[in-house]
């Protein structure tokens, strides 16, 4: 178990806590108010279970983080999101993959219910989840089978991100 200044220590983590706390959206930059990412988090069992989320009147989009006790490098990370073009798609568990403008991921779509689809990456390794994310600006999810392409711009997910992360590893070290 790590004590908050170990925590805050560990290289991203200490500029996540630039504070966000539960709720608020991270940061006054003009980068956050141009895409208002809100922050929340709530302890599940021994964990804290962290969303990062964007919504405006069309689409939302849910990053959602939970880290695995004891295994500091291992962790679960979900996107979940509106996208009517792949709700057919999500039902039959069609690999993705997340092309972001820094990088790619593959991983498995599902209908969560009538509206949201949640994409779970191939891996639990949070450095190979996380770094695309770190500076992507631009991602679009592409379903192999289909064809199908959703685009979503993630301006102001790089400032909030750390604070994700943070809130997740705050919920271990309780």
């Amino acid at each position: 178990m790590h004590t908050p200044k170990e925590i805050l220590a560990r290289g991203s983590v200490a500029l996540a806590l630039l504070i966000a706390p539960a709720g608020c959206a991270p940061g006054n930059s003009p980068s956050s108010a141009a895409r208002p990412w809100q922050l929340d988090g709530e302890m599940r069992g021994n964990t804290k279970l962290c969303e990062l989320t964007w919504r405006n009147p069309s689409r939302s989009l849910v990053i959602g983080h939970q880290r695995i006790p004891n295994a500091p490098e291992l962790g679960y990370v979900y996107l979940l999101f509106r996208a009517p073009e792949l709700e057919a798609a999500a039902t039959k568990r069609w690999a993705v993959t997340l092309q972001y403008d820094t990088a790619s991921r593959t991983g498995f779509l599902s209908a969560v219910d009538e509206n949201d689809v949640r994409i779970d990456p191939n891996t639990m390794l949070l450095k190979d989840i996380f770094a695309p994310m770190e500076t992507a600006t631009i991602l679009d999810v592409k379903v192999l089978a289909s064809g199908a392409v959703v685009h979503f711009d993630l301006t102001g997910l790089s400032e909030a991100l750390p604070a994700l992360r943070a809130c997740a590893a705050e919920g271990i070290a309780l």
